[in-house]
């Protein structure tokens, strides 16, 4: 309640200005929500379906809403499916502002304008991000998601084991193929970790055994993109 009464000033007053139509809000978050006792007993999920909460490298850890209104430029009610990382704020807001980017400034940022504008027709500018939970990386294409080692690449399941912080893997209610209910890698899961997020958003069934080519190439590449000095890497998020 508090956070839409802060979101109403400020639409009340770009209103009260004037200013509304011309003015890009976005409204999103810095990561995946952290699971707390007493709101998942009274069943709120701020995860929904996906897999983990913040600190994590699955999904549950790094994908978030992003609500854009820009009345005058967006079409209202309209739904975008296309991949964009917080890093990519920086190009698209200078594009949308009509000012240069200084060369080599936000090598990671790509210009998600066309996106944004026509969010249900235009192509899409990013085919792949590399997302970082505390614990280890997650590399997306497309669909496709990988985890180069097993657990949630950050505090919800450990590996090695460590400390925890937020509620442990099994008071969540979370079902994954790696995972027993009581939080622990089963014996015989795989050493890394492939999902279908478009066949599988919440992440239950590991491929990596089913599809190992595909596994393989993304290990390469998510290596690669890892040893890149970080001005080198504009398809990459850190």
């Amino acid at each position: 309640q508090q956070l839409d009464a802060c979101v109403g000033k400020v639409l009340d007053a770009l209103d009260a200005e004037g200013l509304a139509d011309n003015t890009l809000v976005v409204f999103t978050s810095d990561n995946g929500g952290l699971y707390i006792r007493e709101p998942l007993a009274a069943g709120h999920r701020p995860n929904g379906a996906l897999l983990g909460q913040k600190t994590d490298a699955w999904e549950g850890g790094h994908r978030i809403p992003f609500i854009a209104r820009w009345p005058s430029r967006i079409p209202p009610g309209t739904r975008c499916e296309r991949l964009l990382g917080l890093t990519d704020l920086m190009a698209t807001l200078a594009a949308a502002a009509h000012v240069a980017m200084p060369a080599g400034a936000a090598p990671d940022s790509l210009n998600q304008l066309p996106v944004i504008l026509a969010p249900e027709t235009a192509p899409a500018v990013r085919h792949e991000l590399l997302a970082q939970g505390t614990g280890g990386y997650a590399l997306r294409q497309g669909d496709w998601l990988y985890l180069p080692k097993q657990g949630s690449g950050g505090f919800t399941v450990r590996v090695p084991p460590g400390p925890l912080w937020g509620l442990p893997y099994a008071k969540m209610g979370l079902t994954t193929s790696d995972i027993d209910s009581d939080g622990r890698i089963k014996p015989d899961a795989p050493e890394d970790q492939l999902y279908h997020l478009g066949d599988d958003l919440a992440q239950r069934k590991n491929l990596t055994r089913e599809h190992p080519e595909r596994a393989e190439a993304m290990r390469a590449r998510l290596e690669e993109l890892r040893r890149r000095p970080k001005r080198a890497s504009p398809s990459a998020s850190p």
